[in-house]
């Protein structure tokens, strides 16, 4: 089934059209996945080339659960080869593998291992991730302190998940003096960015007038957005 790697583009298409056209995870080989779709590559290379693909279904001697396991596999064997490197992508992604217990036993500790190494680098996701672990006391012992300075950095750092627990913090007063002025600038960080949560929490405090004016009109826009 041939060797099998994984890309994942980060960009968002300006139209329904690119949508579909976005290759979100390929393979060298056999088998290509594109936007969710296994399809067979016109020819196999040695190197990886992208271009415009001829969709076909997925051939009858290849099952969608080996194409997956084969996947997995493949993926992770270049994960950890890349983590070796000290790239620290894939050390986000050998944290998520052990978090997730993708492929291997579940081991919150091995993954907040890889997430503090990746964090330790500045990575916003995995200042966010570790947070979250040493909030549930996952892997770690449980240390809000600790989770609530990981959550700031990587909400300093753009992560939009971090920027919501951040604003649930400010409006719930957990370790720190309610204030929704607060909560309501690192939601608005976050809606901005797309953050489905975020919405639901800015329209919640229009709701209430918590941190801005009461605004009925304006809480139903954000419940719409989200």
């Amino acid at each position: 089934q041939g060797n099998v790697y994984k890309l994942s583009l980060n960009f968002l298409p300006e139209s329904p059209d690119d949508e579909q056209k976005i290759i979100s995870e390929f393979t060298k080989g056999k088998i290509m996945v594109v936007s969710g779709r296994y399809c067979l590559q016109p020819k196999a290379e040695d190197t990886i080339m992208l271009f415009d693909i001829q969709y076909k279904t997925l051939p009858s001697e290849y099952s969608l659960e080996e194409v997956e396991e084969v996947f997995r596999f493949n993926n992770s064997e270049r994960i950890r080869k890349d983590v070796k490197d000290g790239d620290v992508y894939a050390q986000v992604d050998l944290g998520n593998i052990y978090a997730e217990g993708d492929g291997v036993e579940q081991d919150f500790a091995e993954a907040a291992k890889w997430y503090r190494k990746a964090a330790d680098q500045g990575d916003a996701e995995a200042q966010f991730k570790l947070g979250s672990l040493y909030a549930g006391a996952r892997g770690v012992e449980e240390n809000a302190t600790e989770a609530i300075n990981l959550y700031r950095k990587a909400a300093e750092g753009g992560n939009s998940d971090a920027q919501v627990a951040i604003g649930n913090i400010y409006e719930r007063g957990d370790g720190f003096t309610k204030d929704y002025n607060a909560a309501v600038k690192w939601y608005r960080r976050a809606a901005e960015q797309g953050n489905s949560v975020a919405d639901e929490r800015l329209g919640n405090l229009y709701l209430i007038g918590g941190g801005v004016p009461k605004d009925i009109k304006e809480a139903y826009f954000w419940f719409v957005v989200a």
